[in-house]
């Protein structure tokens, strides 16, 4: 496998092309992985995409856990109020 810093957007970024050469990124984050085959190094060569190592691309990873969590922990909390701000008041 290979990993790489970036983000999968834009127009010409994955090609049908590159589909068909076998190049499936897939994105964790601003990590990007990949098989690691000569097809994969070209596509990250041309979009200019950082290859880092399995360790640094962890080390990141790990180190946006927190963040992450708190940001799905405030989401919920939102959808929460709201979900409550929608209920009818119970008749006593």
């Amino acid at each position: 496998m290979l990993f790489a810093l970036g983000t999968i957007t834009g127009k010409g970024f994955l090609t049908h092309e590159d589909r068909a050469d076998g190049v499936n990124p897939e994105q964790h984050g601003e990590i990007i992985r990949v098989e690691d085959n000569p097809a994969t190094r070209a596509w990250m060569t041309r979009n200019g995409l950082t290859l880092i190592s399995r360790d640094q691309a962890t080390e990141i990873r790990n180190a946006s856990l927190p963040d992450r969590l708190a940001k799905w922990q405030a989401e919920a909390a939102d959808t929460i109020a709201e979900i409550d701000s929608q209920r009818p008041e119970l008749e006593t």
